[in-house]
């Protein structure tokens, strides 16, 4: 059904998740559940039929349930216990729903009106959405899906891992450990881009250093770390890439196009080599050595997802390259003075460096935060600004009636 949705009905293409559109429609009941309830307190004119209309719907759901229970008692075999679960749960949620709305108009100090709300909140939170929202599991009791995981945690390096099989799903969100892949049908452009390349040179771009797969050979030179395997006996592995590439290093070479397909084609070229050369959407404003050095190095002082800082020495002219996908609202800086992040491999970070020793800053400051920042801080000057009004003149229109 949700497939048939998608395809059909306006604006569900948005949510590529049947969790995301679950979302939006309980979002938008809430807000109309809200927005009716206000309309009753405006009207209270039409406040007697509601509550009865809610009494009598309520009584009719306890019949109904009353019934299938009988049923259910006489027929077994039938299996009416879930149709008898969710009647006596729509029985009670008209019946607390009567209970919060018929007694609206009068004070919120009442104990049993307030009682009658929590119970309504109650019964949503450990009723309908009960296996939904909680689960009694704590994180630290979670059993990862093989033992392999435990031998790539050991590894204190800045590294990534392609956990197809033997980490799986989204394990490596949960243990800290950053998965190329994962299960979430949401992927930026670039790294969709990025998973049609040869397996060996999305490991080059993306700094993977292990390996989770049922394959006992990969394509690039590898030594298996552990072994194990799954339920149903397949055999995993854990690969170690021989010679990772690194997150962050220097190039003294570059190739220049403006098209993207045009890039991937060079990236896909076995002859390409991305720790010798860099494919850039434009011609770089300084000049690079004809060679590239003996020696450079790039050292990742501290990394955290909004901000990465590096210290790096280059003897000449270079680029470095960040193993980090180029997204709007990341700003650099070099030596603290503001630098130009260029897309470097249609898809990554890289700024240009003149010779010497620097330290390279990146920041994450979208424009999108600051501005919602801003809008919310206003609102909400706004609406204090309305409730002080709305009192100052509750309180004088009473002065005035006495």
């Amino acid at each position: 059904a949700y497939h048939v949705t998608y395809l059909a009905v306006p604006g569900f293409s948005l949510f590529r998740g049947q969790e995301r559109a679950a979302f939006m429609v309980a979002h938008s009941g809430a807000i109309l559940a809200g927005m009716g309830t206000a309309s009753i307190l405006r009207f209270p004119e039409k406040h007697p039929t509601i509550t009865k209309t809610l009494q009598k719907l309520a009584l009719t759901m306890w019949g109904f349930a009353a019934l299938v229970l009988l049923a259910e008692r006489a027929f077994p075999e039938k299996g009416l216990y879930e149709l008898l679960i969710s009647v006596v749960l729509a029985a009670l949620l008209f019946t607390l729903t009567w209970g919060v709305l018929s007694r609206t108009q009068m004070s919120a100090a009442r104990p049993w009106w307030i009682i009658t709300l929590i119970g309504l909140i109650i019964l949503d939170l450990f009723t309908v959405t009960m296996r939904t929202n909680w689960e009694p599991i704590a994180v630290s009791k979670r059993h990862l899906l093989s033992s392999l995981v435990p031998v790539a945690q050991s590894d204190k390096d800045l590294y990534r891992v392609d956990g197809r099989l033997g980490l799986g799903q989204n394990y490596g969100t949960l243990i800290g450990m950053q998965d190329i892949r994962g299960v979430s049908p949401l992927l930026l452009a670039t790294q969709d881009a990025y998973l049609h390349l040869p397996e060996s040179r999305l490991y080059q771009l993306l700094a993977v250093k292990y390996v989770f797969t049922d394959w006992r050979e990969l394509e690039i030179p590898t030594r298996i770390r552990s072994e194990s395997s799954t339920a149903q006996g397949v055999p995993l592995y854990l690969h170690e890439i021989v010679d990772p590439t690194p997150r962050a290093w220097m190039v003294y070479s570059i190739m220049v196009t403006a098209d993207s397909n045009q890039a991937l084609s060079w990236l896909a070229d076995p002859s390409f080599d991305p720790r010798r050369v860099a494919i850039l959407e434009s011609p770089l404003p300084i000049a690079l050595p004809p060679e590239p050095p003996q020696s450079s190095e790039v050292q990742i002082v501290s990394y955290a997802p909004e901000q990465i800082r590096l210290h790096a020495t280059s003897p000449e002219n270079g680029l470095l390259l960040l193993s980090e996908l180029d997204y709007p609202g990341w700003q650099a800086s070099i030596d603290n003075e503001p630098a130009i992040i260029r897309r470097a491999d249609d898809g990554l970070r890289s700024i240009v460096l003149t010779a010497g020793d620097h330290d390279v800053l990146f920041t994450y400051r979208p424009m999108s935060v600051m501005l919602g920042g801003v809008i919310s801080i206003a609102s909400l000057l706004i609406l204090v600004l309305i409730a002080i009004r709305t009192t100052s003149t509750a309180h004088h229109t009473g002065w005035r009636k006495r």
